[in-house]
């Protein structure tokens, strides 16, 4: 692809080219937000200027704007942490989000009818997925390290690789490229290349659901189905756990239909919303 000359940049018009630079901006500051984590709470405003390659002013530009939305918080005079205003919206998520209004009743019933120890609520935020529910049950003996807000791999655990199973394959690809560049050991587990991961994930679409062992946590087994929207295209997925030990005395394919018939309960629940509906 080449650049537009300065004639082309005129014929395109300033409206035009400030859109991209809009656009573009925006999508820089936000990826300031990402550089902050429970190891690195706090960073100052040359270090952000530093890691996201920019110059200061425009550094300061940004975190002006993002302190003035509440999404950062200043301390002192050049260090940050994320702000008051994602308090407020992970309030808004956990009361009104649809996805975890479905799933909550669904999951209940579902823990109660089988049993299980603990049902997970998963769902897709650009190359991660992350728990955004749980529901364990009171008397429970395991304690989950997955829990809301902890970011699963992609290509590890039932709950990732169901949802990965039913991504359109050109997305499917260039997740599983972007992972072995990255030298993702739990993409290079999954299959010596990329007809190998295709393979596996095209078989566990066709099972309708991903099953495995010890994976996560010593002695626990995990089944997950997909949760699906009115279009088929893929919203999340439902991962249920239970102690490898008391697993073994029921029956497995009971198991993974109880996981099956909740992820359907929540897809009935959110194909009645007014904004799930087949384009």
């Amino acid at each position: 692809m080449e650049w537009p000359v300065a004639s082309d940049m005129e014929s395109m018009g300033l409206a035009d080219a400030e859109k991209n630079d809009s656009r573009s901006s925006g999508s820089k500051m936000l990826d300031a937000l990402d550089l902050f984590s429970v190891e690195r709470p706090v960073i100052s405003a040359p270090e952000i200027a530093a890691d996201l390659g920019l110059t200061r002013a425009t550094a300061y530009r940004y975190l002006k704007t993002l302190c003035e939305a509440g999404l950062l918080l200043r301390l002192g005079n050049s260090d940050f942490c994320l702000g008051p205003r994602i308090v407020q919206l992970d309030r808004q998520i956990q009361l009104s989000d649809p996805l975890i209004a479905a799933g909550r009743p669904a999951m209940g019933e579902c823990l109660r009818d089988f049993r299980w120890d603990a049902l997970l609520l998963c769902n897709l935020a650009r190359d991660i997925v992350l728990c955004i529910h749980q529901e364990v049950r009171p008397d429970s003996e395991i304690r989950l390290k997955r829990a809301r807000g902890m970011p699963f791999p992609l290509f590890q655990g039932p709950a990732s690789l169901v949802i990965l199973a039913h991504l359109p394959m050109g997305r499917m690809r260039d997740l599983y490229i972007k992972a072995f560049e990255e030298r993702d050991a739990f993409a290079t587990q999954m299959g010596a290349d990329w007809a190998a991961v295709r393979k596996r994930l095209k078989s566990i679409k066709k099972d309708g659901f991903a099953m495995s062992s010890n994976e996560f946590h010593t002695g626990l087994i995990g089944i997950a189905a997909p949760i699906l929207d009115a279009g088929g295209r893929v919203f999340g997925s439902v991962a249920a756990v239970a102690p490898q030990a008391s697993s073994e005395q029921l029956d497995r394919t009971e198991m993974i239909e109880s996981v099956k018939s909740c992820a359907r309960s929540i897809e009935q629940k959110l194909d009645g919303l007014s904004w799930n509906r087949k384009t």
